[in-house]
């Protein structure tokens, strides 16, 4: 998926992405929400999980995340937090908690 724009991106590119993420959590398919894609420089697709996994994708990511790298995932946002997922973080900021039941968190390929 690195490279690809997105009028070139079809829902196998989505569901590879969503998958992933539910394996990487071991949660199911059906608790990860693509809930939004944004064109620019880097496609941005923004996904939805439980809020108490937000902690341990963070955690996760900071160490390093070959499985989403290897499907195009250059860089993960979770809240104020931008990750590359080699597990290089490119900035801290005060941590954010959602009150709400899930979290967004964004993609970058």
């Amino acid at each position: 998926m690195s490279g690809k724009d997105f009028t070139r991106l079809n829902r196998n590119d989505l569901e590879t992405i969503r998958s992933t993420v539910s394996q990487l959590l071991f949660i199911q398919a059906s608790c990860v929400y693509i809930v939004g894609i944004e064109p620019g420089i880097n496609l941005v697709i923004s996904l939805m999980v439980p809020q108490r996994y937000i902690g341990t994708l963070t955690k996760m990511a900071t160490e390093g995340l070959p499985e989403l790298r290897n499907i195009g995932v250059d860089l993960i946002q979770i809240s104020d937090r931008t990750i590359k997922t080699q597990g290089t973080p490119l900035c801290h900021r005060k941590p954010f908690c959602k009150p709400a039941r899930y979290s967004t968190f964004k993609f970058f390929v």
